[in-house]
């Protein structure tokens, strides 16, 4: 079937070429062969599927595996569960931590930034230069729900992306809400050594570019407030630091 569908290409490329060519005059045979190899895919689809009918037939053991549901479904210690049943149990464990009452003191934070430190930050209108640069930095990442890829935009011209700046600016200057297909973070689960899973949260590549653009802009702002405890997300600082003064304080203490 391969082989067909490249038969196929060769033809429509070179078809046109070819009716126009000394070699052959007559269009109505390259109609003819193309209609072939289509002819010739469908029936091998047609035989491939009745082939892992076949197999499913024959095949007991994978034949019961599909059948069951996941509850049904032995799970041995040491065995993997049943793909649907571990996603759900990873699902159910995760929406657990993630849809719970938040405890964290916003209105605390929100007075420190806008009323103790009198220092709101300004907001700089977003530029297409900007958003390319993300998204070149971020050209082999993975796509988020909506299946774009960073790549897609990476090598755009400026004049392709300035519809995506205006609708950025737009949101900062108006407060208006994200769009829907932003706000949707793709979850995929790797598994652990302990037989749990670990997930991996994988944002829209056009929000991970615009969220890192906006934060790359406020870094001066946020070195001006940001206590020296925090060292999360703060440019210049990061969890190394932090091994490095525990060890120091442990080495006084001894």
């Amino acid at each position: 079937m391969a082989k067909a569908s490249r038969l196929m290409d060769h033809f429509k490329k070179r078809g046109a070429d070819w009716a126009c060519s000394e070699r052959i005059y007559d269009a109505d045979l390259l109609a003819d062969v193309e209609t072939a190899c289509e002819e010739y895919q469908e029936t091998s689809r047609v035989r491939n599927i009745q082939r892992w009918q076949t197999r499913m037939e024959n095949d007991d053991e994978l034949l019961r595996w599909v059948r069951d549901t996941a509850e049904e479904l032995p799970a041995p210690k040491g065995q993997p569960l049943h793909e649907q049943a571990r996603l759900n149990r990873t699902a159910d464990q995760w929406n657990a931590i993630w849809q719970q009452a938040p405890t964290a003191d916003y209105e605390a934070v929100r007075n420190m930034i806008f009323e103790d430190l009198k220092e709101p930050a300004e907001y700089t209108p977003m530029t297409v230069r900007q958003l390319r640069r993300q998204f070149r930095r971020k050209r082999k990442k993975a796509s988020g729900a909506d299946e774009l890829v960073p790549s897609l935009f990476a090598d755009l011209p400026l004049e392709a992306l300035e519809p995506l700046a205006d609708i950025v600016n737009m949101i900062a200057e108006y407060d208006l809400p994200l769009p829907w297909s932003w706000s949707k973070v793709r979850v995929a689960t790797t598994p652990k050594t302990d037989g749990s899973d670990r997930p991996l949260s994988i944002a829209s590549a056009v929000w991970r570019a615009v969220a890192g653009a906006q934060i790359q802009a406020l870094r001066p702002w946020i070195l001006r407030w940001a206590p020296s405890e925090l060292h999360g997300s703060i440019p210049g600082r990061d969890s190394r630091a932090i091994h490095v003064e525990l060890g120091r304080l442990l080495s006084e203490v001894k």
